[in-house]
């Protein structure tokens, strides 16, 4: 096998007169670093002296240093696993790459279903010691394993063994040489990706040269995202916040994702094989993440920019880099003011009358629990029942300037263009539209929003409008641009838009040119559809064969966890309106909780008639306010706060009723502590019957092991202020306690003695009660010196005991 010569554009400088290539030196990095993978929080049993502070055991973890395991990497490919299939693949380095600098990136986006986008990168940075602490000991060896190397190295010189193609510097680099041109490496390498993913699908080789060269391109990926991350994370803290060095932040936001691209890739055209995620398991990820967050708020995008930009980062990082390079979308979804809230005209200065229908027909309707549709005859609107005729069911929001009541009715121009829209999807043009069907007066209001869910349940096709997305997209547009629209319009940030948009048989948006509907989608685009729009999941069609259905002929149900990922960032003016809007979509009683007239009690009733409750409803939610009612201490004010759903596949589901929340928790109980603000505690837990770890660790098998607990901060100020408060342990889904550096979701809680014991509503066995206190987490180890130094004195070290999916009451 042949290598490229050694010289100025060389992945890596010659050593012992021979060439390296990037992967053996990144590996070496790497290497250096794999001590630092895992801090020492094993602590053996036979120690003289129970610690009883946060510094009795952190100096206890600090002698024994090497105690400890470094992670298995099992998925990890050897180079050599790789070798013997090499020559079937592999040619001579003498090719040399080419691009048509004229070619439209616009066409090349997509990569089979994954989306490709690649930004530009800086040329001119080279790696040097950033002179931060190290953190745990590391050393500064394992620092500087790639201080002095050019941005070639893990970019150009990457490719170059990946493609397997001498890429001359030129044809990557913009004219004043000061970047990687995104677009060229878009040229470069998704036409490479495109004929690779061709010959993955056709060759008769496949299963022998192809598949390893996958494993080699695979592993060559990660060696370099590994090796980058631990050399720009030898800091403890963020080298991205206060700009304190933003060359870096720059550079490492650019390669990262690039990398992420190029995982992209891989995966598309190996994807038979299950790769583990490279990008995914990094530091850098969160840190590139929260640079993103802060560039995409001061580019215009406006006050709800961090919504918007957590819909986008569901697309990925190559997706979300490409919303950066987008306009900002026009932004109609905020909240308006009741009291000064006037109607719109289509154009400015317009000054048409108000058309509106009879009010005596509307409510003559609803009394007789009916949905009125309206149709515009060319002068007057008539009202007709919804019964035995199709219509279709304008869903907006109301800063688009569709907003009023059936009494006060909408300008004439807009009635005239809500009746063009709808005659083109229905011959007959009857349309059903809230500010023309909802009166104000509050008796018939109640009764139509009751008929909600069955008003756009029953109708023909529902249509979606929307400022943002009429002006930016065209029939024509590229499929991402209207995913763009989509993720960031004010339509999607409000939570009774959700169910409107779910529950119709066919969902319709309007562009600037046209309407379109959910098969746009279909194809490249499928996949990354649903991801950035998430009820698109609930109109599949054939996923082998990349459709989404046009029509729905039975409305979609949810459960409460199906409803806690689709409600994430959707938010209403009047919060007391969210369980009434999200009812239909559970099957239950609309018009129970309309006649419930505070929020608090709406919800809690939500719940009861949900009945079955996912356990991560109290688990999740670091900064969801909690409802202040008696056995309902644990419950969410609003779903749309709890941001994650639970698995779908847990079978321990929890049951709610008026006596509180009853389910199988992991109890991990002490002896109640006094905390005070959100200062933590330390636990050390012995290895007992219930706990048996593995015996890769070297103190023996009877040891502690160290664990922190710490207290949501927002939550405890907003509950207690500068009060002081009890926890006597926390409830945790997990059967064991793993020894995880990710943070775990659980509640803290307090166990009353004073409080009766009530059965099981259905099993009617016996339960213990646990009274909600505050979300915190739990991880492994010892909390970081930096970020404790503070508060060290002050937190609390306890001996639990540890009770695997107990029976218990939660209130």
């Amino acid at each position: 096998m042949s290598r490229m010569p050694a010289d100025d554009h060389s992945p890596l400088s010659m050593k012992s007169d021979r060439t390296v290539g990037i992967h053996q030196s990144l590996r070496l990095e790497l290497e250096m670093s794999t001590d630092q993978l895992v801090p020492d929080v094993i602590i053996a049993k036979e120690d003289p002296g129970k610690p009883t502070t946060m510094d009795d055991v952190v100096d206890q973890a600090d002698r024994r240093s090497s105690i400890g395991s470094t992670p298995n990497d099992s998925n990890h490919i050897s180079p050599e696993d790789s070798r013997p299939s090499e020559t079937l693949w592999k040619n001579s380095r003498s090719r040399v790459a080419t691009i048509d600098q004229n070619s439209d990136v616009s066409q090349l986006r997509w990569v089979g279903t994954v989306f490709v986008f690649f930004p530009n990168i800086p040329w001119d940075y080279r790696f040097e010691n950033n002179g931060t602490e190290t953190t745990g000991g590391s050393s500064a060896e394992a620092r500087g394993a790639l201080v002095g190397l050019p941005i070639r190295s893990i970019t150009i010189g990457l490719l170059e063994n990946i493609m397997n193609y001498v890429i001359p510097d030129d044809i990557l680099l913009s004219s004043d040489r000061k970047y990687i041109s995104g677009d060229h490496l878009t040229r470069l390498i998704v036409p490479w990706a495109r004929d690779l993913l061709s010959d993955v699908r056709s060759s008769s080789d496949s299963l022998l040269s192809l598949p390893h060269r996958g494993k080699h391109c695979w592993n060559l990926l990660k060696e370099v995202a590994v090796a980058l991350d631990d050399a720009v994370y030898s800091s403890s803290d963020s080298l991205l916040i206060g700009g304190r060095n933003t060359a870096l932040g720059d550079m490492l936001c650019a390669v990262t994702i690039m990398l992420a691209a190029l995982q992209g890739c891989l995966r598309a055209i190996w994807s038979f094989w299950d790769f583990e995620s490279i990008v995914d398991g990094t530091r850098m990820l969160g840190e590139v993440t929260q640079l993103l967050r802060h560039q995409f708020s001061n580019l215009g995008w406006g006050e709800q920019g961090f919504e918007e930009m957590e819909r986008v980062f569901t697309g990925g990082l190559a997706f979300s880099a490409y919303a950066m390079t987008c306009e900002p979308t026009i932004q109609n979804g905020m909240t308006v003011d009741p009291t000064t809230y006037k109607p719109e005209h289509v154009t400015p200065g317009c000054s048409c009358e108000y058309l509106k229908p009879s009010l005596d027909s509307i409510c003559r309707f609803l009394d007789d629990n009916k949905v009125p549709v309206v149709f515009f005859d060319g002068s007057d609107l008539q009202v007709r029942s919804a019964s035995g005729t199709p219509y279709v069911a304008i869903s907006h929001v109301w800063a688009d300037g569709l907003g009023s009541t059936t009494e006060e009715g909408l300008p004439r121009c807009q009635v005239e263009r809500l009746a063009g829209l709808a005659s083109k999807l229905i011959p007959d043009g009857a349309f059903w539209q809230d500010g023309l069907c909802i009166p104000e007066e509050r008796v018939h209001r109640n009764l139509a929003i009751a008929l909600m869910a069955e008003t756009y349940a029953d109708a023909d096709k529902v249509l979606v409008l929307d400022g943002g997305l009429r002006t930016a997209c065209k029939v024509s547009s590229p499929k991402e641009e209207c995913l763009l629209r989509i993720a960031t319009s004010g339509w999607m940030q409000r939570i009774w838009t959700l169910q409107e948009g779910m529950l119709g048989h066919e969902l319709h948006f309007e562009v600037m040119d046209g309407i379109i509907d959910c098969t746009h989608f279909n194809g490249d685009s499928f996949v990354m559809a649903r991801q950035v729009f998430p009820l698109l999941a609930y109109r599949e069609g054939d996923p082998s064969l990349l459709t989404y259905k046009r029509r729905l002929e039975t409305p979609p149900r949810c459960n409460v966890n199906d409803l806690i990922g689709l409600l994430r960032y959707r938010t209403t003016s009047k919060p007391q309106d969210e369980p009434v809007a999200i009812s239909g979509l559970l099957g239950i009683n609309t018009r129970r909780l309309v006649d419930i007239s505070l929020g608090p009690e709406r919800m809690k009733d939500l719940f009861i008639q949900a009945r079955e409750l996912p356990r991560q409803l109290v688990l999740f939610g670091w900064m969801a306010p909690r409802l202040s009612l008696p056995n309902f201490t644990w419950a969410p004010i609003s779903l749309n706060s709890i941001l994650w759903p639970g698995s779908p596949d847990d079978a321990r589901a929890c049951i709610c009723t008026e006596d509180g929340l009853f389910g199988e928790f992991t109890v991990v109980r002490f002896p109640p502590v006094l905390v005070w603000d959100s200062i933590g505690i330390l636990l050390i837990i012995e290895d007992s019957k219930h706990e048996q770890k593995d015996t890769s660790h070297k103190s023996g098998s009877h040891a502690h092991r160290v664990f922190n607990l710490v207290f949501s901060p927002p939550f405890v100020r907003e509950k207690f202020g500068e009060e002081p408060f009890y926890v006597g342990g926390f409830i945790m889904d997990g059967e064991t306690i793993v020894e995880s550096m990710r943070e775990g979701p659980v509640g803290a809680v307090v166990f009353p003695s004073d409080v009766p014991d009530v059965p099981h509503p259905v099993h009617n066995y016996t339960t213990q009660t646990c009274q909600f206190v505050a979300p915190a987490s739990f991880r492994f180890g010892v909390p970081d010196k930096v970020e404790t130094a503070r508060t060290r004195l002050f937190w609390s070290v306890v001996y639990p005991t540890v009770e695997p999916l107990a029976k218990v009451r939660l209130t």
